[in-house]
C-alpha cells in the first residue's frame, strides 16, 4: 500500500479514513490539454511501475463507475478524458484531479483540431466534417463547432465542482504554473507524495515484471519516483517540446499544439458568436468560474 498523500487545501481523504487506498484518476473533456496529460501520466505510470488506462467514453464501465472498472481491471491511475459525472463512485472512493478550460477556446481549438490535426482513425466521420469545412466560411465552421460541442459542454455544467476528494483545475493555470500545476495534482492523487531516491533512465524492465506479477496474482512492487524526476518528465512534454521548438504565441493551425495561450476566443469570436454561445449556455462560464464580462 502506497504512502497517505499530504491533504491539502480543504481537501479530505475518507478512502483513507477507512484504511483503503482510493483509486488515482484524472478526468478532462475535448480541448482540455487531453492528450498532453495523458502522455504525462502514462510516462509516470511507466517509470513507478503503476498500471494505467485512458478511455475516451463510458462504454469500459457502462454497468458500474470508474471505481468499478478500476478494481475489476486493477488499474492503479485512470484517465477518463470525456469525464461524465454520472460514472463517478460514491464521494471517498477516488482521488482525482479535473481539469476544465474556458469553454470559448475550447470552441477555437475543436475547430483548428478538426479541420487539421484531430485523428480520423477512430472518427472517420471526421473525414465528411473536414470536406464542408473547406467549403463554408471560417466564421460558419466556428458556429458550427459552438452547437456541435454542446454534448462536451453539458457534461462540464453537470460535473460536480465541489467534491471534496477530487481537486478542480483550469487548464490555463496549469500552462502558467509550469510544472508547479500538475505536481499540485500529482501530490493530489498520490503519486508524488514526498521525494524518494531517484529513478534514472528507463523501467521498461520493471513494469514488464509487475504485468507478470499481476497475472501470476503476485502483489506489484513498486518505485517512488523523486520529485526531480517528475519535474523533468512534466518539462519534457511542455509546449516548446509537443510544438517542436514553437514558443507559446507561436501559431502553427495545423498542429495539435496549436497555440499554447489563453484567450484565443476574442481574436475568432464575432458578435454572432458571441450572442450564440450566450444564448446556447447561458449559465456554463459561471459553472466553470470563468469570467463573463464579453
Amino acid at each position: 500500500m502506497r504512502d497517505q498523500p499530504e491533504v491539502r487545501d480543504r481537501h479530505v481523504d475518507v478512502a483513507f479514513a477507512r484504511g483503503r487506498r482510493p483509486v488515482a484518476a484524472y478526468f478532462g473533456h475535448h480541448k482540455c490539454g487531453t492528450r498532453w496529460i495523458t502522455e504525462i501520466l502514462a510516462q509516470v505510470c511507466r517509470e513507478s511501475g503503476l498500471s494505467n488506462w485512458s478511455t475516451l467514453n463510458a462504454v469500459p464501465f457502462a454497468d458500474g463507475t470508474v471505481l468499478t472498472w478500476a478494481e475489476r481491471e486493477r488499474i492503479d491511475v485512470v484517465s477518463f478524458t470525456n469525464a461524465d459525472a454520472h460514472f463517478l463512485p460514491p464521494v471517498g472512493a477516488i482521488r482525482g484531479f479535473h481539469v476544465v478550460r474556458d469553454p470559448r477556446d475550447i470552441c477555437v481549438s475543436a475547430y483548428y483540431s478538426h479541420r487539421y490535426s484531430h485523428a480520423t482513425k477512430r472518427w472517420p466521420q471526421l473525414e465528411s466534417m473536414r470536406e464542408w469545412f473547406d467549403e463554408v466560411e471560417p466564421d460558419e465552421a466556428l458556429a458550427y463547432e459552438i452547437d456541435f460541442l454542446a454534448p462536451v459542454f453539458a457534461a462540464m455544467e453537470e460535473w460536480d465542482t465541489t467534491r471534496p476528494d477530487i481537486l478542480e483545475l483550469k487548464f490555463e493555470d496549469l500552462v502558467a504554473a509550469d510544472v508547479g500545476g500538475l505536481m499540485r495534482a500529482f501530490e493530489f492523487i498520490g503519486l508524488c507524495p514526498g521525494t524518494r531516491r531517484p529513478l534514472d533512465g528507463s523501467s521498461h524492465a520493471h513494469v514488464f515484471a509487475q504485468k507478470v506479477r499481476r497475472r501470476l496474482g503476485l502483489g506489484v512492487s513498486r518505485r517512488r519516483l523523486s520529485r526531480a524526476r517528475f519535474e523533468a518528465i512534466i518539462r519534457a512534454n511542455g509546449f516548446d517540446a509537443k510544438a517542436e521548438g514553437r514558443a507559446p504565441g507561436d501559431v502553427d493551425v495545423t498542429s495539435h499544439y496549436r497555440s499554447g495561450t489563453p484567450g484565443d476566443w476574442h481574436t475568432h469570436f464575432s458578435a454572432d458568436h458571441i450572442e450564440r454561445f450566450k444564448k446556447a449556455y447561458p449559465t456554463l462560464l459561471a459553472h466553470l468560474g470563468y469570467d463573463e464580462d464579453w
